[in-house]
């Protein structure tokens, strides 16, 4: 509140991220044009537009102990699940008021903060890297509890983990942090981002704990307005972000820039 593996032998490859409990899924593709060899061609820097860049895809089901968590899809129920966590009274007496407070709004905010390029290793992202709590174990239909996602806001700052529960009654539970543990290991240890940080509200402990919790190192306090404060924490090792006294909630779309 990943990733793929490109390989060619004659023909492309799409590779998904394979997880702890699935196989990778690989789509065979039509070979890819032929290159011309010519000196001059390798010489000569082309820039890659964004519709033309490989998709990078995201592993569609992760699992814990208790929860089944589901890839973002974009329909009408993940997104009212989604905007329902931030004007829910449980967020705002923790958080404060935000500013989604529509459909429209929530949809700007997932659109403005997708991965960039650069993170994804010059590949674009399909949509949001973020997967729908469900309570059971092996459950893709359960009860949706929440959400969790990774998100750039811009490209001057490390990706950031975004998280919320629908309302008190998942509360003090421990779902959130079982699931913050499993999509870090899927992003740190299958994908190999290990730069991440987690923007939290400096008066909700229940938010704040998690990452420390997690072992994530508190690095800095960012003022965003009427008094109110966010506590950044950065994965060890990371190098801090270069703005740490701007907090933008809506992405700007630098990250999506050559």
């Amino acid at each position: 509140m990943a990733f793929f593996i490109v390989r060619t032998i004659s023909v492309k490859w799409y590779h998904v991220c394979p997880t702890n409990n699935e196989q990778p899924e690989d789509i065979h593709l039509p070979p890819p044009p032929i290159r011309d060899s010519s000196p001059s061609s390798s010489t000569t820097a082309v820039s890659i537009a964004p519709s033309e860049r490989e998709t990078f895809y995201f592993a569609p089901v992760l699992h814990t102990g208790r929860l089944t968590l589901t890839l973002w899809n974009g329909n009408e129920e993940n997104l009212k699940l989604f905007l329902g966590t931030f004007t829910s009274p449980h967020t705002k007496e923790h958080v404060g008021e935000l500013p989604v407070k529509t459909l429209e709004d929530a949809k700007r905010l997932i659109d403005t903060t997708t991965l960039g390029h650069k993170v994804l290793s010059g590949k674009k992202a399909p949509g949001a890297a973020m997967y729908i709590l469900r309570l059971g174990r092996n459950n893709p239909n359960g009860e949706a509890i929440g959400h969790i996602e990774l998100v750039q806001r811009n490209s001057e700052r490390l990706p950031d983990v975004g998280y919320a529960l629908i309302g008190s009654k998942y509360a003090n539970t421990g779902y959130m942090t079982e699931a913050a543990k499993e999509v870090l290991r899927y992003w740190r240890d299958d994908c190999g981002i290990r730069d991440i940080q987690i923007l939290t509200a400096a008066n909700s402990r229940p938010s704040y704990r998690i990452p420390e919790k997690l072992g994530f190192l508190r690095e800095a306090d960012l003022e965003v307005g009427k008094g109110r404060k966010l506590r950044v924490y950065i994965t060890p090792g990371s190098i801090p972000p270069k703005t740490v006294k701007a907090f933008t909630f809506f992405g700007d779309g630098s990250q999506f820039l050559d």
